[in-house]
C-alpha cells in the first residue's frame, strides 16, 4: 500500500456509520478486513514520536487491547485521521452549493422558488422556537447553522422584508420530525449604532480582533481559543459612492490536525451587507439593502493563506468551498449587531468589536 492508497482507505473509513473506534474493533475481528489490516500496517511503518505521544492517552483507555502496543498505536492514528476526514467531509458537504438533484428539489414549490443556494423563506410555515418547517403536507429543516433567534426577528421584526434561506438538502418528511427546541429571548434589535455613516467615498476602514488563548486566568479568551477554536474577527467597511457603503465581517475558526501540522481547515462565518445610506445619515434612518450570512471553508494551504491575510487590506484568498445560508432585504441598519451577536461564536471578540466601534 502506498500513500495514495492509504488516504483512499482513510476516506472510506471516515464514511463508516457510528463511532469509528467501535466499528474498527468489530472489523478487526473479521478475516475479510484485508484492506483495513493493510492500512494499519502501512500506518505502523510510518509511526513517529508525535504519533506515539498523542496515542498514548488512548492506550490507557484500553482501545484495541487484544493487540500489541505498536499495532494499537497505528489503529488509534488511523481512527484519528479518519475522524478528522469525517469532520472535513462534513464541512465540505455543508459548504457546497446545491447540485439541483438533492431530494428537497423533488418538491416543485422548493424547486421553483430557488435562487442559487437559497429558497424563498415566505413559502414555508415554521414551527415556533425551532428550525423545523411545514410545506403543504411535508416537513423539513432549515439549515441548522442559522440561530433560532434570527427566525424570530424575521417573523416578528422583518416580516415585510424579502428573505431567502438555505434548506437542509436531504429531503422532506411525511410526518413532523424531531424539533430542535431552544430557549431564547425575543426582542427587536435596539443597539445604538454610528451617529452618522462617516466613511467617505473611496475609503476603506477595517479592524481585527484576535484571540491569544494563552492566559488561563482569562476564561472567556481561553475558552474561545482552545475549545471553540476561534482565531479572530475581521471587519471591513468600504464606501464606493457617496450613497453606497458595503461591509464584510468574518469570524475565523481553525481546526488543526494534531498528527500532521500541515493539515488543517478554517471555517469562516461571514456577514456581508450593503446600504445606500449617505454620509451624515443618522443610523436610525439607515436601511440595509441586503444582508447575507455565508460559510467559507479554507483547506490546508488555502487555510494558511487566509490566516495570513486580512479583509481590510483588500482581497483575501478565495475559499475552497462557500455557501450562503440566509439573505434578508430592507431592514434597519442597527439590526446588524443583533444578527452578528447570534451568528458569531466568540462573545469575547464580539464584545471587543462592539466596545470599540459602537459604544
Amino acid at each position: 500500500m502506498d500513500l495514495q492508497d492509504y488516504q483512499n482507505q482513510i476516506d472510506r473509513i471516515s464514511k463508516w456509520r457510528g463511532q469509528i473506534y467501535e466499528c474498527m474493533e468489530f472489523q478487526l475481528q473479521s478475516k475479510t478486513a484485508i484492506r483495513l489490516y493493510e492500512a494499519i500496517d502501512y500506518r505502523m511503518s510510518t509511526l513517529n514520536e508525535i504519533d506515539r505521544n498523542i496515542a498514548s492517552g488512548y492506550l490507557d483507555l484500553g482501545l484495541f487491547k487484544n493487540h500489541n502496543n505498536e499495532f494499537r498505536t497505528a489503529c488509534i492514528c488511523v481512527c484519528l485521521e479518519s475522524e478528522y476526514q469525517r469532520r472535513l467531509n462534513n464541512e465540505i458537504s455543508r459548504c457546497s452549493e446545491y447540485e439541483g438533484d438533492e431530494p428537497i428539489f423533488d418538491n416543485p414549490d422548493i424547486k421553483n422558488n430557488r435562487v442559487k443556494d437559497l429558497i424563498d423563506y415566505r413559502i414555508f410555515s415554521r414551527e415556533p422556537l425551532s428550525n423545523t418547517f411545514k410545506l403543504g403536507d411535508s416537513w423539513g429543516y432549515f439549515d441548522s447553522r442559522i440561530p433560532v433567534q434570527i427566525y424570530e426577528w424575521i417573523d416578528k421584526c422583518f416580516k415585510d422584508s424579502p428573505c431567502r434561506i438555505r434548506v437542509e438538502p436531504d429531503g422532506l418528511y411525511q410526518s413532523r420530525p424531531r424539533q430542535m427546541l431552544i430557549e431564547c429571548v425575543i426582542y427587536p434589535p435596539h443597539y445604538q449604532w454610528w451617529k452618522t455613516m462617516s466613511i467617505y467615498k473611496g475609503q476603506t476602514a477595517g479592524s481585527v480582533y484576535q484571540l491569544l488563548g494563552n492566559d488561563i486566568g482569562n476564561y472567556n479568551d481561553y475558552y474561545d481559543f482552545n475549545i471553540l477554536k476561534i482565531r479572530r474577527l475581521e471587519v471591513s467597511e468600504t464606501r464606493k459612492e457617496h450613497n453606497y457603503i458595503s461591509m464584510m465581517i468574518e469570524e475565523l475558526q481553525e481546526e488543526q490536525f494534531n498528527l500532521n501540522p500541515n493539515k488543517k481547515y478554517v471555517v469562516g462565518r461571514m456577514i456581508h451587507l450593503d446600504s445606500n445610506a449617505a454620509i451624515g445619515v443618522n443610523y436610525k434612518d439607515a436601511i440595509i439593502n441586503h444582508i447575507d450570512l455565508a460559510y467559507n471553508l479554507y483547506i490546508d494551504n488555502t487555510a494558511d493563506d487566509r490566516l495570513n491575510s486580512y479583509l481590510h487590506n483588500g482581497q483575501v484568498t478565495p475559499a475552497d468551498f462557500r455557501t450562503h445560508i440566509l439573505r434578508i432585504e430592507n431592514i434597519p441598519f442597527e439590526s446588524l449587531l443583533k444578527i452578528a451577536d447570534s451568528f458569531f461564536k466568540s462573545k469575547t471578540l464580539l464584545s471587543e468589536w462592539f466596545s470599540n466601534e459602537f459604544i
